[in-house]
């Protein structure tokens, strides 16, 4: 184990402040895990109306992403983290006490668009303040953080979700103004830094449609991203609604545990998975998670008891940690600091698509056909995403060796 966490030390000290600051973020993020069971649960959507609401959700964020990465890019990636996570604090602060209703929903998606405005200044920091040497270990260490924090809080927000709900909003709210503190005094804006540091780069402020055409490989990596995104979308949305159908007033909490084995699954095997992955080409780790996953969400729609979703829940985690250390390496690694935080948006934008779309469409496959004939076709989806994630390796390894020989 001491051998493992070797890979975390000498990072530069604002990965280790970030590391902390995710764990308390993430440890009260209680309202978005139980999204579908406050719709279906406490407001009385069905399952396709949850579903379509949480498209129109994820839709809206859409053009709050694409600002955000030209706010990053002009205003600063600290100042975005700052401004607009302290306003959706507030709303969810305002939620509390509101009744379960469309009102509290609309205000969610207020919440879940100002947060997404925000959402491309945490990659694009990691990505300024690291090289390529101490890339995936930093990114690694962020992503455990996130997890630290996510393992406990599920089961948390279950057991308040039936007896105490108001709280749910309390708690995220005053976690998320916390880990704002800490950006306030430890954190600097990297965007500065860098310009002052890496003299190579030209600060550029390109269109976006220039961006879209100078990383043309980045952006394929996200538009196959978008078919790991759909299915990954499906354990959030399908499996609540599952658990609930086959496990009654229980489902809720055993929906919880699953989310917390998730999150202890990535703690105590991410330095592991880092370890052993550090040397290997990103694209093609993902595309072989992209199988796993494949395999796992096909056994989803097999199970008649509990407990193997258990053990499926903790293999699509190794997959899913696998992915996560190398998406954002892979991005940051082929994007100029002058751009980071507009390519983050429109990678997050593209991929983050599939998780928009995916409970609408679903929601209605699901309702016609039912859970195995769902979760076949979230399988098969993966399959081809896995397929052509490897044929982008293929092409991207063989377009290097070219352009090395020259």
């Amino acid at each position: 184990m001491e051998t493992l966490l070797k890979a975390y030390k000498g990072l530069p000290k604002e990965i280790y402040i970030i590391f902390i600051s995710r764990i308390i973020n993430s440890m009260g993020n209680f309202v978005f895990p139980l999204m579908t069971l406050i719709l279906t649960v406490k407001m009385g959507f069905s399952a396709v109306a949850a579903g379509t609401f949480l498209t129109v959700m994820f839709l809206t964020k859409g053009p709050c992403i694409i600002i955000g990465g030209k706010i990053i890019d002009s205003v600063g990636r600290r100042k975005t983290i700052i401004i607009f996570q302290s306003i959706g604090a507030f709303s969810y602060f305002i939620c509390a006490f509101l009744k379960p209703n469309i009102f509290m929903a609309i205000l969610i998606m207020i919440t879940s668009s100002l947060y997404a405005i925000a959402a491309p200044a945490f990659d694009s920091i990691v990505g300024d303040i690291t090289t390529d040497k101490n890339r995936k270990q930093s990114f690694s260490l962020v992503y455990m953080g996130c997890n630290i924090g996510y393992a406990a809080g599920p089961v948390m927000a279950g057991i308040l979700f039936n007896r105490f709900f108001p709280l749910i909003f309390i708690v995220d709210s005053f976690t998320t103004v916390a880990s704002i503190v800490i950006f306030i005094f430890y954190i600097k804006e990297t965007l500065v830094v860098n310009k002052k540091e890496e003299i190579h780069e030209t600060y550029k402020r390109n269109s976006i449609f220039s961006v879209i055409k100078e990383n043309k490989i980045v952006m394929c990596f996200a538009v196959i991203m978008f078919t790991y995104q759909f299915a990954y979308a499906q354990w959030s949305f399908i499996l609540p609604i599952q658990m609930k159908h086959m496990f009654s007033s229980n489902g809720a909490f055993i929906y919880t545990l699953l989310a917390a084995l998730n999150g202890l699954v990535v703690i105590l095997f991410t330095p592991i998975v880092t370890h052993k992955l550090s040397s290997k080409n990103s694209l093609f780790v993902i595309s072989i998670s992209g199988f796993v996953y494949a395999s796992v969400f096909f056994s989803f729609g097999m199970f008649k008891s509990v407990y193997p979703y258990f053990g499926s829940m903790f293999i699509m985690t190794l997959g899913e940690i696998a992915i996560a250390i190398n998406d954002s390496s892979f991005i940051a690694k082929n994007t100029l600091n002058s751009n980071r935080g507009r390519i983050n948006s429109l990678v997050m934008i593209t991929s983050d698509s599939g998780y928009a779309v995916g409970p609408i469409i679903m929601g209605g496959v699901l309702t016609r056909f039912g859970y195995t004939y769902s979760w076949t076709a979230v399988s098969i989806l993966n399959i081809i995403g896995a397929v052509s994630m490897f044929l982008l390796f293929r092409k991207t390894s063989d377009w290097r060796c070219i352009r090395n020989a020259r």
